[in-house]
């Protein structure tokens, strides 16, 4: 409500305006969306050096309309802007990725950078969508198709909930360190 996002198919991003985040790669691939008159919006959650760079980049490729810099917010917040997206978008060039795993929590489809850690989890087509890191044509294109298909969108939206919640839960985290428990206690009982 706060953005006025109204029924345009709405892109989150979360991590800032760093350059390993590859926000400006983001930012071009929606442009060609727009430039397409693809109904969507474009919403980035966070700060940084590129700040001031994205948002001449926006003003230029005439998407300011389009694409809402929402700068940094809070935990609780954030839980608000995952829920009110349809779907996730991971450009960064980095080890992990944990944003992913929250927003497929949130039962979003993800667009994953090849370059990025968490890329490894992605089951293409089936829980999200691994792009070439930097290749915005690509990432574009499979931003369209999500979006012109719906019962896919819905299939890896349910999917993708399923399985970071079987897979990076609390409760799994908490089963997995009670059989390392167990096996460690098991094998220094035999010690003695």
């Amino acid at each position: 409500k706060k953005h006025n996002l109204g029924k345009s198919f709405t892109l989150l991003v979360v991590g800032g305006f760093i350059d390993f985040k590859r926000p400006q790669d983001t930012i071009k691939a929606f442009s060609i969306l727009a430039k397409q008159k693809v109904d969507a919006r474009l919403v980035i959650v966070g700060i940084g050096p590129l700040m001031e760079e994205c948002t001449h980049l926006i003003k230029e490729l005439g998407i300011e309309d389009k694409v809402i810099l929402a700068g940094r917010v809070s935990d609780r917040e954030l839980a608000v802007y995952y829920n009110a997206c349809d779907a996730f978008i991971f450009a960064a060039e980095q080890t992990w990725g944990l944003v992913a795993i929250e927003a497929m929590a949130c039962r979003k489809a993800v667009f994953v950078s090849d370059k990025a850690g968490v890329s490894e989890i992605i089951k293409e087509g089936k829980t999200g969508f691994v792009f070439e890191s930097r290749n915005v044509e690509q990432l574009s294109k499979k931003i369209k198709m999500l979006i012109g298909n719906m019962e896919l969108y819905n299939s890896i939206s349910k999917n993708a909930k399923s399985y970071a919640l079987s897979n990076f839960s609390w409760q799994k985290y908490g089963r997995d360190m009670e059989k390392v428990f167990k096996k460690v206690l098991a094998e220094s009982r035999k010690s003695y």
